[in-house]
């Protein structure tokens, strides 16, 4: 639903009670971010009546993300009128895919992962502090590796700092 203005309580329970509640099934979930309107009790009792979830998500969720695609989509169009940037937002949100939405849930931590390996620590933490090296002598058949500074580094094959 397209309209001129900005998103109100008024709007936003119209379209809850008159558009989205008519095609919920019982099971399904929506997702709602943290714009007031969206938070009116209304809003819920009338996605809850249909058997749906009503599901308010926390500040900087996936829906940041989804918007944040449709916005530079829509700029990049550079559109200045209404069928113009009607046509543009049809574009940007045919940009979306199911596997943005996937990744941005599973960023999020919406989705299962696989479990990351945890990293093994070796031994008991030292508690003292660690002994200073005496550098090596400089082999007569290694030239010095100039660095980015403009130092000449004396170990051989040390990456340049």
């Amino acid at each position: 639903m397209v309209f001129e203005g900005a998103m109100n309580r008024p709007r936003f329970e119209t379209y809850a009670q008159e558009y989205l509640a008519p095609v919920l099934r019982p099971g399904d979930i929506v997702l709602v971010d943290r714009l007031k309107p969206h938070l009116y009790p209304e809003v819920r009792v009338a996605i809850e009546a249909t058997g749906a979830d009503y599901h308010p998500l926390p500040p900087y969720s996936p829906v940041e993300e989804c918007g944040s695609k449709i916005k530079q989509t829509l700029r990049t169009a550079g559109q200045r009128t209404v069928v113009g940037v009607l046509d543009a937002m049809d574009r940007a949100l045919h940009h979306v895919t199911p596997k943005d939405a996937e990744g941005w849930f599973r960023h999020a931590g919406y989705l299962d992962r696989p479990p990351r390996p945890r990293p093994q620590r070796r031994g008991t933490p030292r508690s003292r502090a660690p002994r200073a090296r005496t550098p090596r002598k400089r082999r007569a058949r290694d030239p010095p590796t100039p660095s980015p500074r403009g130092a000449v580094c004396t170990k051989p094959n040390r990456e340049p700092l």
